[in-house]
């Protein structure tokens, strides 16, 4: 493959107003009543309703909703839909094959240590190899964690201390949607991060690697579309609600003046939040296209990392949203420093203050810094001061101690000569002080303010403290109400409330409990994940099975596509206010009141969300169309690379319409004389990065001409000579050099057995027989009839040959290999 392929940027995800909906064909264009008056704020002003969104500077986006109609009545039913999922195993207690799964995450090192802690609970129980991708400032705390690893064998026996990485995101370390926002670029080179991460290789060791699963932090915003790129499975991991309910308003939202009730004001605040952020983010919206961060109404699974007893499920989430408890850091085998502990020991009471100033001003820092020193010496108390930011040059009183070591908090808090906490109000702290029942006091540094209010409103912290009203004062009062009998009584009580269940362990099983298993195990040998595709058999293959079968001789590489087994429907509108989610409602609402009203007069009927639908809707779009449903402008169904071609030319010149006219001639004229690298390249030129401008002709364009080239290579009469691109011709086929090379890697220590036992499972599957057999299980797999998953006792259990240099383990693997069965 070569190098440049490495630029090429993934096709956002993205929504046709005029594509068709779940429910029905040939929907009408939808208007858009936004106004949007700055960068931060935007007024909706239509017939059935005005709102008002506002960022107010301080992380919150303050909302005004006027419905016009009087004595509206309120939403008190949630309109969510149940939800099927899509090729999930019904034996929970199956074991997951070992796959390459990569994290995204920026933000900050407290919010970073729960997906740290479920990357290596997912490497010790199945072997996973886990990818962190975030910011270099978190380098050194995940090579702290690989240590974890030292001395560990998976279940075949493999060393798992390699098993945890770290992938550097051209990301700052202050982080912020609103630092995209006030520069593109920064946005273009993050996004073009994380796409990278997904396919090169280990900076350190040269292992190939290729992504089965993304795992993603919700602001990280570059995971729905690369699930969409390469169909893999993508889930959310969240530590605020993000899920649109009426129980609970956005996190980010203030709704100040609202004529509507609580419920239905709390569910439109996820729709109103999500306009602003991405009309801050993209400039470039254009009216009949909208970007989609978090792809919710595509049902993506969310294991949320909170205790149902602080916030309690909402009725209105469904089966694809979990809430898997607080995740804790054991803190086994942690060596604290030897300056850690002589402070302790000398010490009396002491305040661990925890906070993260690095994005506060220098002045706003050293006054922060100033009235903690001074009030702990008032107080007399100790502290230990782990404060991101914080200059170190000057002396410090012999009562404070300085913490670099970020990993610490754990084994701190269990200290019982902490008496309180003093931190920035991240989840990660909350939970532990909660657990150890020890008084906190929140200081608001960036705005997030949800959790600390939360736990304000149960009377176990005391009011959160804005980073620019603390002093020496404010604090005192702060701990003394922290300190008092009624709080510590309420904190007690709150922490007997939480659930004994290991957080860690459940939000491992969440995860695996929602991936498609069924489109991810080998047909051959099960307990390995499939990465390949044979269409000619219709026979999915792990990447060691089809190592082998190629060294053999049995197949070429060129015979097999790359295995994609979750698509995600994101041509279908989101027009029903029922499936489509918030976002659906909202506009519904906004165009008129009457077409939702009966949803609050009466408990809306059941409906289902059936992502089996999903599947079909998306492969036989792209590939199989059959009939033209769509009526007048919009999407036409692509069937080869011509239809693409055309497709693509109408997106484009709708594009032009929208002003986006700089991206016409680039990527056609090398597109028809068949130089798609080329024409690929020419998309991304002429603006500043295709991931940064989403505007919809000419994304609509790449994708159009990308589905033309998937639909002739899926013919089923040209299949043994163009079946299968060998290089990555088109962005999603950057998966393909590192699974092919990770393939003849793993077969060279296959035992001589196992070799055995595949090549004579490889005459058997190749079988008429046996195919319809396949064909009939993928077909009902694609309806969503309940498939029963492989029996524990099928297929092949592969043994390797561990240790040694190739040519002694190549010697070994030929005398054990004995006779096979030649197919």
């Amino acid at each position: 493959m070569p190098e440049e392929h490495g630029d090429i940027p993934p096709p956002p995800y993205q929504r046709h107003a005029t594509s068709t909906s779940a429910s029905s064909h040939g929907a009408g264009r939808m208007i858009d009543p936004y106004i949007f008056t700055s960068p931060t704020s935007a007024i909706l002003d239509s017939s059935a309703s005005w709102s008002n969104s506002r960022s107010n500077g301080n992380g919150k986006i303050e909302l005004s909703i006027n419905i016009k109609e009087d004595k509206f009545p309120d939403l008190t039913y949630g309109i969510t839909p149940t939800v099927k999922e899509y090729a999930a195993e019904k034996d929970a207690r199956r074991e997951i094959p070992p796959s390459n799964i990569v994290v995204f995450y920026l933000g900050t090192e407290a919010n970073l240590i729960p997906l740290r802690l479920i990357a290596l609970k997912m490497i010790k129980s199945h072997s996973h190899r886990v990818r962190i991708s975030t910011q270099e400032t978190h380098r050194d705390t995940i090579l702290q964690f690989q240590q974890r690893l030292d001395g560990l064998r998976g279940r075949d026996g493999e060393e798992l201390e390699g098993k945890l990485e770290f992938y550097d995101v051209l990301a700052g370390p202050n982080f912020s949607l609103k630092s995209w926002a006030d520069d593109p670029q920064q946005m273009e080179s993050t996004l073009r991060s994380f796409y990278k991460s997904t396919y090169l290789p280990n900076s350190s060791t040269g292992a190939p690697f290729a992504a089965d699963l993304i795992i993603a932090h919700p602001d990280t915003l570059a995971h729905v579309h690369l699930g969409e790129l390469y169909g893999i499975p993508v889930h959310i991991v969240s530590d605020k609600p993000i899920s649109p309910t009426i129980s609970i308003a956005h996190p980010s939202s203030n709704p100040i003046q609202s004529n509507a009730g609580e419920g239905l004001t709390n569910y439109l605040s996820y729709a109103l939040v999500d306009n602003l952020i991405w009309q801050n983010l993209g400039r470039a919206i254009k009216k009949n296209f909208r970007q989609v961060p978090l792809g919710l109404e595509l049902k993506i699974p969310i294991t949320n990392l909170w205790d149902e007893g602080i916030l309690g499920r909402p009725d209105d989430w469904r089966e694809h949203i979990d809430i898997a408890g607080f995740v804790f850091d054991d803190s086994k085998g942690y060596r604290p420093d030897e300056g850690l502990l002589g402070f302790l020991k000398d010490a009396g009471k002491v305040i661990y203050v925890n906070l993260d100033l690095s994005t506060v001003d220098h002045e706003l820092r050293e006054n922060v810094v100033s009235a903690l020193t001074g009030g702990m010496k008032k107080m007399g108390y100790g502290a230990i001061l782990s404060i991101k930011g914080m200059s170190t040059a000057g002396e410090m009183p012999s009562e404070v101690f300085i913490l670099e070591d970020q990993n610490a908090s754990s084994w701190l808090l269990g200290n019982e000569k902490v008496s309180a906490v003093i931190y920035d109000g991240n989840l990660n702290i909350a939970s532990l002080t909660i657990n150890y029942s020890i008084p906190s006091i929140t200081i608001l540094v960036s705005g997030d303010d949800f959790w600390s209010n939360r736990l304000f409103q149960l009377g176990a912290f005391p009011r959160p403290i804005p980073i620019e009203q603390v002093s020496v004062e404010f604090l005192s009062v702060a701990l003394d109400e922290a300190l008092s009998s009624e709080i510590k009584a309420n904190l007690k009580e709150l922490a007997g409330s939480l659930s004994s269940e290991d957080g860690v362990q459940k939000s491992v099983e969440s995860i695996h409990r929602h991936l498609p298993s069924l489109n991810m195990r080998c047909d051959i040998a099960p307990g390995h994940a499939a990465t390949f595709y044979h269409p000619k058999f219709c026979l999915l293959l792990s990447g060691v099975v089809a190592g082998v079968l190629a060294e053999e001789g049995k197949l070429e590489y060129s015979d097999l596509a790359l295995n994609r087994p979750k698509e995600y429907a994101s041509t279908q509108a989101d027009s029903d206010p029922i499936i489509g989610g918030a976002q659906a409602f909202f506009m519904a609402l906004s165009n008129s009141v009457k077409s939702v009203r009966h949803l609050f007069s009466e408990k809306p009927p059941s409906r289902e969300v059936d992502i089996s639908s999903q599947q079909q809707y998306s492969i036989y779009n792209e590939q199989f169309p059959l009939v033209d449903t769509v009526t007048g402008p919009g999407p036409k169904p692509i069937t080869d690379f011509k239809s693409g071609m055309k497709e693509a030319r109408r997106e484009m010149v709708e594009g032009v319409k929208d002003g986006v006219k700089g991206f016409v001639n680039g990527p056609l004229d090398p597109l028809k004389r068949g130089n798609l690298v080329g024409g690929v390249f020419g998309l991304v030129g002429g603006s500043i990065g295709l991931v940064t401008n989403p505007l919809s002709g000419a994304i609509r364009s790449l994708e159009s001409t990308t589905r033309g080239i998937s639909s002739e290579l899926s013919k089923p009469n040209i299949y043994k000579t163009r079946l299968a691109p060998t290089a990555a011709s088109s962005p999603a086929d950057v998966l393909r050099k590192p699974r092919v090379e990770s393939s003849k890697a793993e077969s060279k220590f296959v035992s001589g057995e196992s070799r055995k036992m595949i090549l004579n499972a490889w005459r058997k599957v190749r079988s008429e027989e046996s195919i319809r057999k396949r064909r009939m299980r993928r077909d009902g797999i694609l309806r969503g009839v309940d498939v029963s998953s492989f029996g524990r006792s099928e297929g092949i259990d592969i043994q390797y040959i561990r240790g040694g240099g190739g040519e002694n383990v190549r010697e070994s693997k030929d005398r054990e290999r004995g006779e096979v069965v030649e197919g």
